[in-house]
């Protein structure tokens, strides 16, 4: 069976990804209940033909099939698609406890953006790189409307001599007018494996984005195709 990978600017370009996963591994207090050997990662998930999670994938490159999902997400059939999950191994495979679906849209050459550009302030609690992904957990002030993320490719350009691939992509934010009221998480995951796809040997990425300093941050990453 074809799959087709998500469209992500579809589904999440007007929609803040908000979410605090109802089992939240390793905080509280001691107190609180955990379940043994649960694991809060990004993965890349396939459902079935009814929009069920099958199979997962960690950014390790290790595959499992789903024996339980507990997650509830209402998802597209035969679909390819990040998530943000707690999840265990069980025998024969994984359950799944709790997930999302973070920001993962392909970033846009900003000659193709239409928008305006808009980059209202943002923190990052974590970034790293994943299995063809750059991987981040944002901190935003919110209250109760609608942020619009998007990813933004501003250049890039080719060292010929090297075959390598240098990217400025920029974060798109757009508040819509909320107010700053609470600090929120907001999870998102850069698609990087086209770029990877084109042959270029290494692929040099520069992230940049407005912080709630009124700063702009740029964090820097290698990523070379497996």
């Amino acid at each position: 069976m074809k799959r087709r990978f998500m469209n992500h600017r579809t589904l999440l370009s007007s929609c803040l990804i908000l979410f605090a996963l109802w089992l939240c591994y390793g905080c509280g207090n001691e107190d609180e209940y955990h379940y043994p050997s649960v694991k809060l990662e990004f993965l890349t998930a396939t459902t079935n033909s009814k929009g069920t999670i099958n199979q997962i994938t960690t950014d390790g490159g290790k595959a499992y099939n789903v024996q339980a999902d507990g997650s509830n997400l209402k998802l597209p059939a035969d679909t390819l698609l990040r998530i943000v999950t707690n999840y265990e191994e069980v025998e024969g495979g994984v359950r799944l406890y709790g997930a999302a679906v973070p920001v993962s849209n392909y970033p846009v050459p900003l000659a193709e953006f239409k928008e305006e550009m808009v980059k209202h302030p943002v923190s990052i609690q974590s970034i790293w790189m994943g299995l063809d992904y750059l991987n981040m957990i944002l901190q935003v002030k919110a209250q109760n409307k609608k942020h619009t993320f998007r990813f933004i490719e501003e250049s890039a350009t080719t060292d010929e001599e090297t075959n390598e691939l240098n990217l400025l992509i920029g974060l798109y934010h757009n508040n819509n007018g909320d107010l700053e009221a609470y600090t929120q998480r907001a999870y998102a995951s850069v698609p990087l494996k086209q770029y990877a796809e084109k042959g270029y040997s290494k692929i040099n990425i520069r992230f940049t984005l407005n912080t709630n300093e009124g700063e702009t941050s740029n964090y820097d990453f290698e990523y070379i195709p497996l």
